[in-house]
């Protein structure tokens, strides 16, 4: 199996009914565990602080999402010593952003194992490929996911990021 530099899961908006992340982020972490396990990459990142879309609604979320996300792989057995986060980011862009001057660039890190869901990967191409450039490698491994839990503006939103 090839290796990585870092397995990357990002932040998912958590239903603010309950503060849960959609199954499928939980499956990209267990996915990712196991990957770690069998020493594909030497690290999980994490990425989030809270969904942009609180912000416009006025609702508070109680936690930062990669927090949420590194006491999951914690609990699950993960040691603190594989885990690396960014903890500022309130959408895709910035998650990339940050991910790339706060963990990436001190890591040395430039060849990155993103998993998500297939929806989702034309538009994180996308936008890995303008923020990274082509100094970074990216690939996707896929998860399953629910059909309630599809981004229905996930078209819309790459189109006018292309724009």
């Amino acid at each position: 199996m090839r290796t990585y530099d870092v397995i990357l899961v990002l932040g998912s908006q958590p239903d603010f009914r309950n503060w849960l992340f959609p199954s499928h982020t939980y499956r990209s972490l267990d996915r990712a565990i196991e990957l770690l396990d069998q020493e594909v990459a030497p690290y999980i990142a994490l990425s989030g602080d809270h969904a942009l879309k609180y912000d416009n609604t006025g609702i508070t979320q109680p936690f930062r999402e990669c927090d949420k996300q590194e006491e999951y792989l914690l609990s699950k057995g993960v040691s603190q010593q594989f885990i690396l986060k960014e903890g500022k980011s309130r959408d895709t862009l910035s998650q990339f952003y940050y991910l790339k001057n706060l963990v990436f660039k001190p890591n040395t890190i430039k060849n990155i194992l993103i998993i998500t869901v297939e929806f989702r990967t034309e538009r994180l191409s996308f936008l890995f490929k303008k923020v990274f450039g082509p100094n970074y490698t990216v690939e996707f491994e896929t998860v399953d996911f629910e059909e309630d839990e599809v981004y229905r503006n996930e078209a819309f939103v790459l189109e006018k990021q292309r724009e």
